[in-house]
């Protein structure tokens, strides 16, 4: 397992606190107790930021001036000491030497599925989206680079039609580097249906699901009929219309035949997105011989007990740390979780059973 301890110092409401997290884990407790702030501590290793505020100031502890975040991650047998300190700006270091974040992030990959996970499935394309563009970040980087001279091409493309600046050669740009962008998706998704199947098949048993990927050009071809919502260009085109496709591709997700976001609930699309996402780092565990972390914040809202224990069926298997909170687990076996329980209370952390 790749976090093998985690240290906080002056972070959020914790003072000191050593915490023996070295595999999968859950950390109950009551609400304000200080459960998600770890998972925010290990996301901020991971990815330089938080995922709750924009001021890492505020994560210091009332009355400190500096907060200090540390783990040594397990990487194939070899460890790595990380370390972030806040002090009048973010330093990150990779033994003891001065490091980024985006190096951190390449040690081991980290996804976080908060209370907006739902979105993963009734929401818009943009979100099942990126997470084929994450898969892309770990296991095509220099697709990934291609990817980020696409966005900037767009981004100039669209800036020059709203000007009533020539585009072509920014629109010839993007079209030439999107087939290889599209390409890296289809690949990728084809490389994660068994493992997402695999998934669904046990948080939704006696039920099937099909995957489809949509490159967005029919819904361009859609949009530019809805004129009444579009922005003109000075040739009376829209933007919308005149896009390639790329930004408005889709993961199609089905049962039955129809769409899951017609229909499913918001217990339902929980349980599904986890399963992209599990689906998704098993997928990066084999393909980069490495234990992806997996963060899951207040697992057991709107689940059901049944669901829950399904849940934890699937994330049980150790190829993936996942580290999970919950403010209203009553009860769970060690049949039932044989990895790490931790109570979390007023800043401390008590271990339950062991990892």
């Amino acid at each position: 397992m790749p976090i093998d301890g985690l240290r906080l110092q002056s972070f959020r409401c914790f003072d000191r606190e050593d915490i023996a997290l070295d595999g999968p884990a859950i950390l109950k407790g009551p609400n304000g107790s200080g459960k998600t702030s770890i998972l925010e501590a290990i996301y901020l290793l991971a990815r330089g930021r938080s995922f709750r505020t924009s001021r890492l100031s505020n994560l210091i502890r009332a009355g400190e001036k500096v907060f200090g975040v540390e783990s040594n991650i397990l990487i194939q047998s070899e460890s790595w000491s990380v370390k972030a300190i806040f002090e009048n700006g973010l330093k990150t270091f990779i033994n003891d030497r001065d490091s980024t974040a985006r190096e951190v992030g390449r040690l081991f990959p980290l996804t976080l599925m908060d209370s907006d996970v739902t979105q993963i499935i009734l929401g818009g394309p943009e979100r099942r989206r990126r997470l084929l563009d994450w898969l892309m970040f770990h296991v095509e980087p220099e697709t990934w680079k291609v990817w980020k001279l696409y966005r900037r091409a767009l981004l100039q493309w669209q800036w020059a039609l709203r000007s009533g600046m020539s585009a072509d050669v920014w629109f010839g740009r993007m079209m030439e580097l999107a087939p290889v962008i599209e390409e890296s998706r289809i690949r990728l998704m084809a490389s994660c249906l068994p493992f997402w199947d695999h998934a669904a098949s046990l948080l939704f048993p006696g039920q099937t699901f099909s995957f489809d990927y949509n490159n967005g050009k029919e819904a361009v071809a859609r949009a530019s009929l809805s004129e009444g919502s579009q922005e003109f260009l000075p040739d009376g085109s829209t933007v919308v219309s005149r896009s390639p496709g790329l930004q408005r591709a889709d993961v199609e997700i089905r049962s039955g035949q129809k769409p899951v976001r017609q229909f499913f609930s918001r217990g339902q699309a929980k349980l599904l997105a986890l399963a992209l996402v599990w689906g998704g780092s098993r997928f990066l565990s084999l393909k980069l011989e490495t234990c992806p972390v997996l963060l899951l914040d207040d697992f057991s809202s709107e689940l059901d007990e049944d669901a829950q224990f399904r849940l934890l069926g699937l994330v049980r298997e150790e190829e993936i740390q996942v580290i999970m909170t919950s403010s209203s687990l009553s009860h769970v076996s060690i049949e039932q979780w044989p990895h790490g329980l931790f109570h979390v209370e007023q800043g401390h952390v008590q271990m339950v059973c062991p990892c």
